[in-house]
């Protein structure tokens, strides 16, 4: 008596979990460093666990190392590209944080950002963790996984659609950087302003010393500014890390045929 292991639903379950654990090692929350690695592999397996019933058959069986394991590097691109899709409204608010803390004179204020191994504005980790907490509340981590299961309709596993894919993403680069300017436009005009009326008064009264007088006004008007736009700058980003998430995760996944 013989028995016969069905191959082919083995190896697409081992694709979507290499595609799922690049996801998880690259998203916002699931990718922070202070889950542990076994967490996130955990992660991982329970949600290809999850997936692999309903998952397409994949494009092709990959015979002998060098296909599988190319098979096995195209599903890590495919995950890392989502996460790091995911990841770019908060790369772009850390940006803008960044943009705020230099022009309004506490650049200097620097911490340990565990996440990034880097030095951080204080601004920048605590527009981080908001940021973190804001998407949890909006449901962030239910897009991305939503985001996740859908990409195995339009790629599925095997390699087909990539170069489709990362010409999408790559296009995606121009909404950091546009993201992180609208974010800190208010703050950059405010500044700019405080500036003209700073030169203007030592115009007006020679005698006064503006360089004890700038960096207090610029760090003064800066916490001023944050305090007052808390709440807006709250309801902007549950707009981007819910809606603009989104649209950033069909667009990318729709940009593959």
């Amino acid at each position: 008596m013989t028995f016969e292991l069905p191959l082919l639903p083995l190896y697409a379950a081992g694709l979507a979990t290499l595609r799922l654990l690049a996801l998880v090692l690259t998203a916002p929350v699931f990718g922070h460093t202070a889950l542990p690695l076994r967490s996130r592999l955990a992660v991982a397996l329970v949600l290809a666990a999850a997936l692999a019933p309903g998952l397409p058959a994949p494009v092709a069986a990959a015979a002998g190392p060098a296909p599988l394991a190319l098979a096995a590097l195209c599903e890590a691109l495919v995950g890392a590209c989502l996460g790091v899709t995911a990841s770019l409204v908060l790369a772009a608010l850390g940006v803008a944080a960044e943009l705020i803390s230099v022009q309004g004179g506490i650049g200097a204020a620097a911490l340990f950002d565990p996440s990034s191994g880097a030095a951080s504005p204080a601004i920048g980790l605590l527009a981080e963790a908001t940021a973190l907490v804001v998407f949890l509340a909006v449901g962030g981590h239910h897009v991305l996984l939503e985001a996740a299961a859908r990409s195995f309709e339009t790629l599925p596993a095997g390699g087909a659609g990539l170069a489709a894919l990362f010409a999408q993403a790559a296009g995606l680069g121009g909404f950091l950087f546009e993201t992180a300017l609208r974010l800190a436009a208010p703050f950059t005009a405010a500044l700019l302003l405080s500036n003209l009326v700073v030169g203007a008064l030592g115009r007006l009264i020679p005698q006064l010393n503006l360089m004890s007088v700038q960096l207090p006004a610029q760090i003064a008007i800066s916490f001023a500014l944050l305090a007052v736009a808390a709440a807006p700058l709250v309801d902007v980003l549950a707009g981007l890390l819910g809606r603009g998430q989104a649209e950033l995760l069909a667009g990318l996944i729709g940009g593959a045929p």
